[in-house]
């Protein structure tokens, strides 16, 4: 290699040209494919190097729908974390065509459209970081687009059959904060000529748009599905106001930190599911004293704000709540690691195990974690044409419906004003209420019934109908 590029560097040091060329050069020459696949579909995969040292995995399946796949939309899947792989849990735990335990999934979305996975910021999944090198690893949104960008640019020029098909980017919690950048610099590039992509649309699901606007509507929403008691809601709520008044002033360290003390506070107090609420949690098992090692600080935040002894039974706490979800994941890791990677046939070129960097890629976005996204979902909306939608599982806490209402609502765009005076019009399935939507213009808000976080997964019929919605297919 000739240069050696940081995630966190820009490439308007390289003239548009050069630039082009240079994309095109790192895929070219580190592109991996295959095309046997696992579970019995039309698939093809492969590695992107990205930077010097940072490779990023792909896994493209076409659709089932008809036989010539170009007349179907190309959807991308970003999982959340970040961190969550794409591959692993877009695919096995909500949409692909075959589930955790390899069997067919009845609602799949390759059965309508082509899915494109990807493991998404490097470190993630099957993407990985040389020798775990730090620098390598992106540290927030613009340096995770950049990489993004170098795939998606090789992606189309050695795939130009999907140049011309409609492209829609779906993110899932952090994803669709990642998509949000992401989207972003495509534009900006396709009118540059440096990337030939037909990108209609994202879809943010349960997406940390706007963390704080999340993080303030806790305390009201655990106390009214009743979670909390009002002691125990004043004291949740004195430190979402501390994390408020970090991010006023832009001490978006800080805010991290306790939003991960936060989740410590929330474990102490209920038995809820930050990702479903109404899913049981009804096996305890002991906190890995290695888990408790790593981040004492995040608890130690807390000392002098929450009352003395709630503080001493965090810092003593020995036993966390279990939920199903943790077996699936479980589950999961046996099955990439083991029959996966197999039939991928990437044994000798993964250095790590699958999911081994993810905690890594969590912590490197610290400062930018809590971060919002908004002002450019409004550039999106006022600048382009790409059709924003969001949806929202009610049940979801990390990312509740509440908080993503609040910042839709004070989102500023040439149509606002019209949309918010839109009818809200239910979603009906089968003569049953499945949620609400508000559509207007090029902005779509939905609201899903019995799903939480993962809606997917959760709710698969309602999501499927949203789905040929938002791309526009039968």
């Amino acid at each position: 290699m000739l240069f050696q590029i940081s995630v966190g560097d820009s490439f308007s040091w390289l003239p548009d040209r050069k630039m082009n060329l240079f994309l095109v050069l790192v895929w070219c020459l580190c592109l991996v494919t295959g095309k046997s696949g696992f579970g019995g579909t039309d698939e093809k995969w492969g590695y992107a190097k990205v930077n010097e040292k940072a490779h990023m995995f792909w896994w493209l399946y076409y659709t089932t729908a008809t036989s010539d796949y170009t007349q179907r939309p190309l959807v991308i899947w970003l999982q959340g974390g970040p961190g969550g792989s794409s591959t692993g849990i877009g695919n096995f735990l909500e949409i692909g065509p075959v589930d955790v335990t390899q069997q067919p999934r009845e609602i799949n979305w390759i059965s309508y459209l082509n899915v494109l996975f990807v493991d998404n910021p490097v470190g993630t999944g099957f993407s990985y970081v040389e020798n775990n090198d730090t620098a390598y690893f992106a540290k927030n949104n613009t340096a995770i687009a950049q990489n993004f960008l170098v795939f998606l640019q090789g992606f189309l020029n050695e795939n130009s059959e999907f140049q011309k098909v409609p492209i829609y980017i779906f993110g899932q919690s952090y994803g669709g904060k990642m998509a949000v950048d992401i989207a972003w610099l495509i534009n900006q590039e396709s009118k540059a000529g440096n990337v030939n992509c037909n990108l209609k649309g994202i879809a943010l699901g349960d997406s940390w748009i706007s963390p704080i606007d999340s993080l303030i509507s806790w305390p009201n929403y655990l106390y009214n599905l009743g979670f909390l008691d009002t002691e125990e809601f004043n004291t949740l709520k004195t430190v979402t106001d501390y994390i408020q008044e970090d991010v006023a002033n832009g001490n978006f360290e800080n805010a991290t930190q306790y939003f991960h003390a936060t989740q410590f506070i929330i474990n102490k107090f209920t038995s809820v599911d930050y990702y479903n609420v109404m899913k049981e949690q009804n096996k305890v098992y002991n906190l890995r004293n290695s888990e408790w090692k790593e981040n004492p600080e995040d608890v130690y935040v807390l000392k002098g704000i929450i009352p003395d002894d709630i503080f001493e039974s965090l810092i003593n706490i020995k036993q966390v709540l279990k939920s199903q979800d943790e077996d699936d994941h479980q589950t999961l890791y046996k099955l990439m690691n083991g029959p996966v990677k197999t039939a991928l046939n990437i044994s000798d070129i993964l250095p790590i195990e699958w999911g081994e960097q993810s905690d890594m890629v969590f912590r490197a976005v610290d400062l930018d974690f809590m971060k919002p996204v908004t002002e450019l979902v409004e550039r999106l909306l006022n600048e382009t044409d790409i059709e924003v939608s969001v949806y929202n599982g009610q049940l979801d806490l990390i990312v509740d419906t509440p908080g993503t209402v609040a910042w839709v609502n004070k989102l500023h765009w040439r149509y606002s004003e019209t949309w918010k005076e839109t009818e809200r019009i239910p979603i009906v399935i089968d003569n049953i209420y499945e949620g609400y939507q508000k559509r207007y213009k090029n902005f779509n808000l939905y609201w899903v019934h019995r799903a939480g976080h993962s809606v997917p997964a959760d709710n698969p019929h309602t999501m499927a109908s949203i789905l040929k919605q938002i791309t526009h297919i039968d």
